[in-house]
C-alpha cells in the first residue's frame, strides 16, 4: 500500500537509524519519493539526499543509498564467495533490493541463487521503481526469489544444500539474542 505522496514530499529528511547512540541527521534538501507500507509492515521510504542520491529507509533505518552501496554490498558478498572453490549454489536471506544478488552473478561459476526474502512488496518496489540497485538481476534465470521466511522453511523441512550462504538482513525489530538462543546458526549449518 503507497501513502499519500503529497503530504509525505518535504523539503527535510531526519534520519535516525542510531537512536542507542542519540545520532539524529537532518538532510537538508531531502525528498521522499517513494513510501510503502507493506502488508507484512515493513515502512520503506526511498528519499532523494542531494549529496548522496537516492537512499532507501526500512522502518526508519538506512539500509544503504546509490552513492556508496557498492561498497557494502561487494564487501558482504566476494569474501564469502573467494573463500569457497568454484561456488554454484548461493543462499541469499534478506536482500530484496537485489544487490546482492548482482554481485553474487558476477561469478561465472554459480549456477543458482536462491533468495529469500520475505517481503514481496519489497522486491517488487525495487524491481519496478528501482532497477538500478539490481542493475538486470530480476532477468537472470540463475536467480530464483523465494518470499518466505526462511526460518520457517528451514524449519519444515530439508532445502538444498549450499555452498555460500549470505545474510542480508536489516536491523531486526525482535531480539537479537533470542534469535541466537534458538540455534539460527545451527540451521543455516543444515545448509551448508
Amino acid at each position: 500500500m503507497y501513502l499519500d505522496m503529497e503530504e509525505k514530499k518535504e523539503e527535510k529528511y531526519i534520519d535516525m537509524s542510531w537512536p542507542e547512540f542519540g545520532v539524529e541527521y537532518h538532510w537538508r534538501n531531502a525528498k521522499i519519493s517513494t513510501t510503502l507500507l507493506t502488508e507484512r509492515g515493513t515502512v520503506v521510504e526511498m528519499v532523494e539526499r542531494p549529496q548522496w542520491g537516492m537512499a532507501c529507509y526500512m522502518n526508519g533505518e538506512i539500509q544503504s543509498c546509490l552513492f556508496d552501496e557498492k561498497i557494502y554490498h561487494e564487501s558482504l558478498v566476494h569474501p564469502a564467495m573467494i573463500s569457497t572453490f568454484n561456488p554454484r549454489r548461493v543462499l541469499i536471506v534478506g536482500g530484496g533490493e537485489g544487490s546482492t544478488a548482482r554481485e553474487v552473478l558476477k561469478w561465472r561459476s554459480v549456477e543458482r541463487v536462491d533468495m529469500y526474502e520475505w517481503d514481496q512488496e519489497v522486491v517488487e518496489l525495487f524491481r519496478t521503481s528501482y532497477p538500478k540497485w539490481g542493475n538486470g538481476v530480476w532477468d537472470d534465470p540463475r536467480l530464483i526469489i523465494h518470499c518466505e521466511n526462511i526460518f520457517d522453511v528451514i524449519d519444515e523441512g530439508p532445502l538444498n544444500r549450499y555452498d555460500v550462504i549470505i545474510v542480508d538482513l536489516f536491523e531486526p525489530s525482535y531480539n537479537v539474542e533470542e534469535i541466537m538462543d534458538n540455534d539460527m546458526w545451527i540451521l543455516f549449518h543444515k545448509l551448508a
